[in-house]
């Protein structure tokens, strides 16, 4: 029951009163409606207390042992009890405000592969800008011996302050006597001198959490905006109004310091998730940050007493001057920058007057003469004149030197920024820049855009990697950052599988396959392929080619061409003896669909493929001299909903010669939870089907 409830019940009980006054209503039906107004007090006082954490921290009794009522899944190794934080603002040294957390945790260690929990490690900064601190830590370690609880107290001395580099450092310690059955507890504070970002909470975790609760209260010259993310439902949000005095450190005209109070309403907001599963890694997931239950918060606009509301949160137009004037983004794309002449001039251009041409020429330049030395960053580290001279830069370095080229040759080229898929996805709405991590260049041609990534020393001219196909991107031009969107539901990545069988002169069955891959499936091989050489490459394909054949020869056209997609070719051998009933397998190569990628139960958060398929496999088999057919799959064919996916299995037996084709067809990449056991099935009766084999026998 809601605050408003209550004063609609207190509301309620005043009137009935005054009814009792004015009408003096028989004192049996006052006494069984005061029994009444009892009975609902209770039960709001029930609800209440249901809002409430029902923990004492620092005292742990042997019944907080006993977790069975809770039906915890076995599976898992721990157990978070309850993960509390509690953050507010208060006056600092600076002439400014900084901001108080308190995180208080009691976890219950189920099995020895969870013991690392006990071993906490906390980040501090001291920079120029501000500070991240941490104190006040205590824990300790409760385990139960018969009907007595024994404490184990976390030392000063096992407490560990490291150096990380010239900014950053760390706390660290780990909890003693920690064993199976143990429960842990521990809490710190940490004070932090940025305000721009609130710390974010996170409710969910790699394992199960009882109870997560997050209390911030904010003075009322600070509005933030919050983003949650996650499925779980809240088990209570609630707001109140406050006051506050805070006490600031600023220097007085004798430049010594002088304490200035400052009131302020305040705004407290509390949100608690209750009985929250575990977050764990399955198969077809971009991020995990996606999707876990959380809260962040962005400082949106100040307003102090007797001044206007100043926004701090930049609008996309107001981000692009700044991104335009920035050294280490856009500065360098709008000056001369005559060096690049002389880069140019080592360009062998096939054809000056075919713009295209030009263009890609310029890209592949770039690609085979720079090496990336980091796919995470939006800016640069060093100016354009270094990067030509090391030969190398991080993926922005090199994808703003290939726009500054292509501007060089008076070409309308741009960045774009965007958030790989292991990064996360950015908000349209709001210009939060540290979500993005990559940059890529972008041509336009007749009102329309072309995507290159010069970074990536195997890909070709006009693609892109599946992994920053993660929906909303900013182009960044001189007066605009246009929203892009790279929708992995629009890629379908295409393959088709041909096997011809026949018997040799010898009556021994022989094989050729052709495989003509998907691109993203041609860039992972070629990638494979530097990585552990061609030969190494080679004998991975003839050892998934299965231990029912002998691979003769594997070539692999195109590996070197990155601008198309790749074709491998394989001739083998079965190694069938000649037996009167012979068992086929009808797929070779990695065509088979072998295992179900979903194998869990259900599934709380979406199925995120990196691309659509459409994979044909075609098989052509004739029967050796003396043989006839047995026994064949039957012909199926299902759908994936209405039209998010399509499985065919057809097969023709014809004399001597049998034809099989299978097609599987997802048409999207990204599914509901809603969809998933639907999605499950779907690929559970392709496994099944896949395994059937085709059985020949002598004729009698």
């Amino acid at each position: 029951m809601c605050w408003k409830n209550f004063q609609y019940l207190k509301f309620g009980y005043m009137l009935f009163l005054n009814t009792f006054d004015v009408f003096k209503i028989q004192v049996t039906f006052m006494r069984s409606s005061l029994a009444l107004l009892t009975l609902l007090l209770f039960a709001y006082a029930n609800v209440i207390a249901q809002d409430k954490l029902d923990i004492k921290w620092g005292k742990v009794a042997p019944a907080d042992f006993d977790l069975s009522a809770k039906k915890i899944d076995t599976s898992n190794y721990a157990v978070i009890m309850a993960a509390v934080g509690d953050l507010e603002f208060e006056g600092n040294k600076n002439g400014g405000f900084s901001t108080k957390l308190q995180v208080r945790k009691r976890i219950k260690i189920l099995n020895k592969k969870a013991e690392d929990l006990a071993t906490v490690v906390l980040y501090t900064v001291t920079s120029q800008n501000g500070e991240v601190q941490v104190s006040d830590i205590k824990g300790a370690t409760y385990n139960l011996t018969g009907d007595n609880v024994e404490v184990s107290e976390l030392r000063k001395d096992a407490i560990f302050t490291e150096k990380v580099d010239k900014e950053r450092g760390r706390k660290k310690f780990t909890l003693p006597n920690v064993k199976e059955g143990s429960i842990i507890e521990y809490t710190y504070v940490l004070r932090s001198d940025f305000i721009f970002n609130l710390r974010p909470w996170f409710f969910q975790d790699a394992y199960p959490v009882l109870w997560s609760e997050y209390s911030v209260t904010i003075p009322d010259m600070y509005n933030y905006v919050t983003l949650t993310k996650g499925y779980h439902p809240f088990h209570a949000k609630d707001q109140k109004r406050g006051f506050q005095s805070y006490t600031v450190m600023v220097e007085g005209d004798n430049q010594r310091s002088e304490r200035v109070s400052v009131n302020a309403n305040t705004t407290q907001a509390r949100w608690v998730m209750k009985d929250v599963p575990a977050l764990k890694q399955e198969r077809f997931t971009s991020t995990l940050a996606n999707h876990i239950s959380s809260i962040e918060f962005q400082l949106s606009s100040i307003r102090y007493e007797g001044r206007p509301e100043r926004s701090v949160m930049d609008t996309w137009d107001q981000l692009v001057k700044s991104f335009n004037e920035r050294e280490d983004f856009g500065l360098y794309l709008s000056r001369n920058n005559g060096f690049l002449d002389d880069e140019l001039a080592k360009i062998r251009f096939k054809n000056t007057q075919d713009t295209m041409q030009r263009v890609k020429d310029v890209f592949t330049y770039v690609r085979n003469n720079y090496t990336c030395t980091d796919h995470d960053a939006v800016y640069m580290d060093k100016n354009l004149r270094d990067v030509i001279k090391t030969k190398s830069g991080n993926v922005a370095e090199i994808n703003l030197l290939l726009v500054a080229l292509l501007r060089h040759i008076k070409l309308d080229a741009y960045p774009l920024i965007l958030s790989t898929r292991d990064n996360g996805v950015t908000s349209e709405l709001y210009p939060l820049i540290q979500k993005y991590n990559y940059v890529i260049c972008a041509w336009q041609i007749n009102n329309e855009y072309h995507f290159f990534d010069a970074s990536r020393s195997m890909l070709g001219f006009d693609r892109l990697t599946s992994d920053v196909y993660n929906g909303h991107a900013r182009l960044i031009t001189e007066n605009q950052a246009l929203a892009v969107t790279l929708d992995p539901d629009a890629l379908q990545e295409v393959e088709k599988t041909v096997v011809f069988i026949s018997p040799n002169d010898k009556g021994k069955l022989e094989g050729i396959l052709s495989d003509e891959l998907g691109y993203f499936q041609s860039y992972d091989l070629r990638y494979a392929a530097k990585k552990m050489g061609v030969n190494e490459l080679h004998k991975s394909i003839k050892k998934s080619m299965g231990t029912d054949v002998t691979v003769d020869t594997v070539y692999i056209d195109s590996l070197d061409n990155f601008d198309v997609e790749a074709k491998l070719n394989v001739q083998f051998k079965l190694n069938n003896a000649e037996e009167d009933i012979l068992y086929i397998s009808p797929f070779f190569g990695g065509s088979r669909v072998t295992e179900n990628p979903f194998v869990k139960a259900e599934r709380f958060y979406p199925v995120e493929m990196p691309y659509g398929k459409d994979e044909t496999y075609l098989l052509n088999l004739e029967l050796p001299a003396g043989y006839v057919v047995d026994e064949v799959p039957k012909s199926t064919r299902i759908k994936l909903n209405e039209n998010d996916g399509m499985f065919e299995y057809l097969v023709q037996v014809s004399g001597s010669h049998i034809q099989l084709r299978s097609r599987l067809i997802i048409n999207k990449a990204t599914f509901d939870a809603e969809d998933y056991t639907t999605l499950r099935d779907f690929y559970a009766f392709i496994v099944k089907k896949h395994a059937e084999q085709i059985v020949i026998k002598k004729k009698s």
